[in-house]
């Protein structure tokens, strides 16, 4: 069972929403890269889970929610089959995994995320 593990929500101004959820939430934040994205640290321990402010990319970009899989070759294979569809195919992030974002059948993105 794969459990939603990371989320990223879209900013025009990142900054601007890292100061609100700094203030609204108290989550902190962590540059990651030189490409506009940062990561959310939502709280300690075990409960919960974090995410990111990211550039945004496209006016109609959404929030995406990543689920953890142990296979994201095999967990893509499984989308596939359920009648989902890959909108970006995997891809390589740095030195902590791999990522693919696809799509449900009533036109939702979501991630698959596998580490290394």
């Amino acid at each position: 069972m794969a459990r939603i593990s990371h989320f990223e929500i879209p900013a025009n101004n990142p900054q601007s929403l890292m100061d609100f959820y700094g203030k609204a939430l108290g989550w902190q934040f962590q540059q990651y890269g030189d490409d506009g994205y940062w990561f959310a640290i939502t709280g300690e321990g075990e409960e919960g889970i974090n995410g990111a402010i990211m550039q945004r990319r496209d006016p109609q970009q959404p929030i995406v929610n990543t689920a953890t899989v142990t296979d994201i070759d095999a967990a893509t294979a499984a989308v596939l089959d359920a009648g989902g569809n890959v909108a970006m195919p995997k891809f390589e992030v740095g030195d902590m995994g791999w990522v693919t974002y696809c799509i449900d059948p009533e036109g939702n993105l979501f991630g698959l995320w596998q580490s290394k």
